[in-house]
Formats: structure tokens, C-alpha cells, sequence
């Protein structure tokens, strides 16, 4: 709109068109021939009043995203080849189900000049078989050179992060040979932390009693919802007591977090459930759960609810997460202490503690000391409460707390010392330069 009042059309651009086009199928992941579709052309020229526009054959979209992902990765490549920053790469392997190829996929994450969080996916490619701990070292070193993240003796690369194959642990010793990270590779490997609640979790619903009784909760709703007539029943029980209606997310064998979603939603409805299915017939009433099976589902579903809120806190891709990890590795040491006490009441409980506490001092024994200098740098935490945390953690799983806050602070020195020679001023350099870099020292000792 002009400063007038009247309109004036923009002037049709047929390589913009065909850029932004090519950008928004990559982007919303649409079909390449969306630039030749009929329907799409109609909505362009009588929609969008663009009458001079052609549709584009399939050839020269793909052309078009080929060139555009050649500028992006120059575009990446100039940033790597110039920044100081470092950088930490996540990396995942999998083979695909129909063809049995085997896939590698690195992400770099890094802190621009804004100090705001970037995420790329740097590298989606097939892995050749087998996937030996050199071969997906030689593949991700290829990826790192190619990206101008590897200069020499430079450690640009500040962290890996893998899951917990033994392939991937076994290349760890290659990566810091070649990569010479910070403090002797203390902090280079993480493991991925949702991948290790995964496995926690699946040690729990493996044990024969959580088995079971998934199995006979999931045989009651079945029966409830096996036909149209006892759904109308339930769904008038439901209103009598006062509830709204109950629609159940089904749990999936491979997803663990969909046994949480039924039970959490399912549990409000004890006492419906239960008098519909002791109401019922032989069948429908052998199904009805106990009060004693009752208090172990509600008990599954907080123990499996802490871990829920666990994965979803720490698989956040455009934020930190980094110094949630030991906050959310207490609650769930909580967790392990309210089942020690409930397994002397119940027996039954015994094989399922033991098989979860196995599992996760298994990877958590010891804190990542990543994820405790986070903490420290927390303001909300700073390194005082994170000692404390980290005590009562230890004691929680039956661990000894007695060195946390020495190794703590012995960590921290050698990290201020690190810190503080990035730091350095020379002599010949401004006052001005020499004032700020006193400030961010003073900032850093705040912490402690």
C-alpha cells in the first residue's frame, strides 16, 4: 500500500519465486513437484494475483535446493574457518529397517557472536558396514576437516556426544588423540542422557511383576472398550460420577513413555474402572485390578512421571540443557529412596529396585563433570548448593559422598586456571582491554 491509499503490485520475479519455493518445500519438508502442481499454480495466480507465474519442472527445483544447500554449507564453512569458539558435535547411527543401509547423522552445536545458541546438522550420510570404532572415526573426522573444524593441533572440537553403543565408547580414545580436547578429554565424551533414561525405564517394565501387571491393567481397559455397547455404559458411569469422558493413549511396546501417558490419564478413573469391571462378567470382573495393584500402578506411574519430565527437559535442541542434568538425576535418586522404603513392605517390589538402581549407577555412578560445572554456573545453583545437591545425590544411592566437594573444587581450579590464561592480558594491549578481562575474572570467581 502506498502512502496514498492505492495499491501497486509487486513486480513478479521468477528467481525469487523459484528460491523461496525451493526453501519453503525443504523447510516444510513438501513434495519437489509442489512447483509443477495445478492446484498450487491456481492459488499463485488467482490467489495471490501473480498472473505471470509458470509452474517449474521437477528438474529445476531440484537444481534449484542443490545450489541452495551448496551456499549454506560454504556459508558454514567460512564461520568454522574464522571463529575461535569451539564447538561440540552429536552423532547417531542407525541402520533402516527395508534396506538394512546403515545411516550416520552429526549435528554441531556452538554459541555465536550473539551469544545465542546454533544448531546444524552438518553432515546425513551413509556409514559403511561394519560400523567399527574406526570407521565412524574416520567418518566423523572427514565431516570435521571437510567443515574447517579440525586445524591441526587446534581443540575446536569442546565435546562428542553418542549414545551408548560400545562401537561409539570404543572410538573415544581415537577422537582425543586427534582433537586434543580441554583438560586431558574430562569432559570430551558425553553420553547421551535420554538414551540412558530409555534404558533405565525399559530395565523397569522388563521385570516379569511389571509385565504382568501392565498386561492385566491393559486387559481391563481392553475389555471396557472392546465394543460399542460397554462404551456407552462406561461413558454413563463416567458422567454419574461426575467425570468427564475417558479417552485412553495406548500404550506401545517400543515406547515407554506411552505406558506413562495411559496410566496418568487412566489413574483418575480408579473407581470407575473398577466398578464397571466388578459389574461386569466373569471375564470383565477377573480383570479388575486389586488395592494392592492399584497402589503399584500409581507408584509406576510417579517413578516412570519423573523420568517423563526428565527426557523432555533434556532433549530440548535450542536451549542449554546441559545444567538441568543434575538436578533432574537427584529427583529421580528421590524416587529410588521412596521405593527402598516401600520395598519393605512389599516383596514384590524387590526385583524391580534392584533391576532399575543396576542399570542406572551402571551410567550414572558418577556425575558427568560437565553436567556439575553447569550446575555451578547456575545462578540459581552456583557451586555451594551444586556440592550439596551432589552430596545428598551420593547418599541417596547408597554411595559414598565423603570426596564430592574436594574433587568439586579440584575440578573447578584446574577449569579457572584454563579459564583465566584465555584470559591473559599482555602489556601492550589497552587499558580498556585489561579492565574488561579483570571484570569477566571477577564474574567467574562470583561463582564459587
Amino acid at each position: 500500500m502506498n502512502l496514498d491509499g492505492t495499491y501497486t503490485h509487486q513486480k513478479y520475479d521468477e528467481k525469487v519465486m523459484l528460491s523461496e519455493l525451493a526453501h519453503y518445500i525443504t523447510h516444510k519438508e513438501q513434495p519437489i513437484s509442489m512447483g509443477n502442481c495445478m492446484s498450487f499454480a491456481r492459488l499463485v495466480i488467482r490467489g495471490c494475483g501473480q498472473p505471470f507465474y509458470k509452474r517449474f519442472h521437477h528438474r529445476k527445483m531440484v537444481n534449484e535446493i542443490k545450489n541452495q544447500f551448496t551456499d549454506r554449507k560454504n556459508e558454514l564453512r567460512a564461520i568454522f574457518a574464522i571463529a575461535t569458539n569451539k564447538d561440540s558435535i552429536t552423532s547417531d547411527i542407525w541402520t533402516a529397517g527395508k534396506h538394512g543401509l546403515g545411516y550416520s547423522c552429526i549435528t554441531a552445536h556452538w554459541i555465536d557472536e550473539n551469544w545465542v545458541l546454533q544448531k546444524r546438522v552438518i553432515s546425513f550420510r551413509v556409514l559403511d558396514s561394519p560400523h567399527t570404532a574406526i570407521i565412524i572415526y574416520r567418518s566423523i573426522m572427514e565431516v570435521l576437516e571437510e567443515y574447517n573444524l579440525k586445524r591441526d593441533l587446534q581443540n575446536k572440537i569442546f565435546s562428542i556426544s553418542f549414545d551408548n553403543a560400545s562401537n561409539n565408547i570404543a572410538s573415544i580414545d581415537h577422537f582425543k588423540r586427534s582433537l586434543n580436547p580441554i583438560m586431558d578429554g574430562a569432559m570430551f565424551h558425553q553420553k547421551c542422557a535420554c538414551h540412558i533414561l530409555n534404558l533405565v525405564v525399559k530395565a523397569d517394565l522388563k521385570t516379569e511383576a511389571v509385565k504382568e501387571l501392565i498386561i492385566k491393567f491393559k486387559g481391563g481397559l481392553a475389555h471396557i472398550f472392546s465394543n460399542q455397547e460397554r462404551k456407552q455404559r462406561f461413558a454413563a458411569l463416567c458422567i454419574r460420577l461426575q467425570l468427564s469422558r475417558l479417552r485412553v493413549p495406548w500404550d506401545i511396546d517400543t515406547r515407554w513413555n506411552s505406558t506413562y501417558r495411559m496410566l496418568n490419564r487412566c489413574l483418575p478413573y480408579r473407581v470407575a474402572i473398577g466398578e464397571f469391571l466388578r459389574n461386569s462378567n466373569a471375564e470383565g470382573s477377573a480383570l479388575e485390578p486389586s488395592t494392592a495393584e492399584w497402589g503399584q500402578l500409581a507408584r509406576l506411574a510417579k517413578f516412570l512421571g519423573t523420568f517423563f519430565k526428565a527426557t523432555v527437559k533434556l532433549s530440548c535442541s535450542y536451549s542449554p540443557t546441559a545444567f538441568e542434568l543434575l538436578k533432574h538425576l537427584y529427583q529421580i535418586s528421590k524416587v529410588y529412596v521412596e521405593l527402598d522404603e516401600l520395598e519393605t513392605a512389599d516383596s514384590t517390589l524387590a526385583p524391580i529396585v534392584d533391576a532399575m538402581k543396576e542399570k542406572f549407577l551402571k551410567y550414572w555412578e558418577d556425575v558427568p563433570l560437565l553436567a556439575i560445572i553447569a550446575s555451578c554456573l547456575n545462578p540459581a545453583y552456583k557451586k555451594g548448593y551444586t556440592i550439596m545437591i551432589l552430596e545428598r545425590y551420593k547418599s541417596n544411592l547408597g554411595l559414598d559422598p565423603q570426596f564430592v566437594k574436594t574433587q568439586v573444587e579440584t575440578a573447578f581450579n584446574e577449569m579457572f586456571i584454563l579459564y583465566n590464561s584465555l584470559l591473559n592480558v599482555e602489556e601492550n594491549q589497552p587499558s580498556s582491554s585489561r579492565a574488561a578481562a579483570a571484570r569477566y575474572e571477577y564474574k567467574y570467581k562470583c561463582v564459587f
